[in-house]
């Protein structure tokens, strides 16, 4: 059982078991070895091949390292200490993380040695997150029983398409594991997404709120 808070004070109690993820109903569409096809063909013609890494700024690295290699288990196998500033060649001695995921990716961090590139602590979103599937089943429970052992606030999600947690990060914002359903692709696929977004864009496309940096709502 997680309790989801919400702005008036209260929450929203979730509580799923381990077999959440068996449980799933398989969409009304059928998975098809054309489209499944379709797909391998298109992933070879992309040049973009995968994450080299996905950077976040961090308030207190060893924070971040006992959160990310010790309860997520994503190993730490990079630590760069960087003397000369890139963006203007001026000394320096900031930290750069790189975590290792099991296809060659990396989850990477900074810290900054001083307050020259002062550190602005994150708003928390569901929206804002990085999300990353895990081997198996066995993988991510035992991922959530650490998340609870460490009392990390964390909620469960049962989308369409995947079983997910959302866990908070060490500097406040979301951390998403997630254990796609077999069908996962196909319900992603199932509409055309270009005339979806092109739709959705000229219903709601300009209904937006943008705040500029530095001021608050």
């Amino acid at each position: 059982m997680v309790d989801f808070p919400r702005r008036d004070g209260g929450d929203i109690r979730l509580e799923f078991g381990r077999d959440a993820l068996a449980n799933m109903t398989a969409p009304t569409i059928t998975p098809s070895r054309e489209k499944a096809a379709q797909r391998r063909l298109r992933q070879a013609k992309t040049d973009v091949v995968q994450y080299f890494h996905y950077a976040f700024r961090v308030a207190d690295m060893e924070r971040t390292r006992h959160f990310y290699e010790d309860v997520i288990g994503v190993p730490l196998i990079g630590c760069d200490v960087v003397e000369v500033d890139p963006t203007d060649n001026s000394p320096s001695n900031y930290i750069h993380t790189f975590f290792e995921l099991a296809d060659g990716s990396y989850l990477a961090f900074f810290q900054y040695n001083n307050d020259k590139y002062p550190y602005f602590e994150r708003k928390p979103s569901y929206m804002d997150h990085c999300a990353v599937t895990v081997r198996d089943d066995e993988t991510f429970w035992a991922t959530v029983e650490r998340v609870q052992a460490e009392n990390i606030p964390y909620f469960l999600v049962e989308h369409p398409n995947c079983l997910s947690a959302y866990i908070t990060e060490p500097d406040g914002g979301h951390f998403e594991i997630a254990r796609p359903a077999p069908f996962c692709a196909d319900v992603m696929e199932q509409d055309d997404a270009h005339e979806v977004l092109a739709k959705w864009l000229a219903e709601h496309g300009s209904n937006q709120k943008v705040v500029a940096w530095g001021e608050h709502e």
